[in-house]
């Protein structure tokens, strides 16, 4: 939330789908929904990043999405 009202716009994420099993260390894919409730896109480039956590690991995982692009509207993202 803090971040949305920074920027002036209202991203949320609607929906994640990953795999059900995941080993260590191999490459996921992940497919975000994020939707842009502003009334246009971000101006600024800034890092799209997902954030794992389990127990007390955590994990951030920076993605090289340019969310300049996500117009008002659902958005999938397509990342491996």
């Amino acid at each position: 939330m803090a971040f949305n009202k920074r920027v002036g716009c209202r991203l949320h994420l609607m929906q994640m789908v990953l795999p059900v099993q995941a080993r260590p260390g191999q490459p996921i894919e992940a497919q975000p929904v994020i939707d842009n409730k502003g009334v246009g896109p971000i101006c600024r480039r800034y890092r799209f990043a997902l954030r794992f956590s389990q127990g007390q690991s955590r994990r951030i995982v920076r993605l090289n999405q340019d969310i300049r692009r996500w117009l008002p509207a659902l958005t999938m993202i397509g990342v491996a």
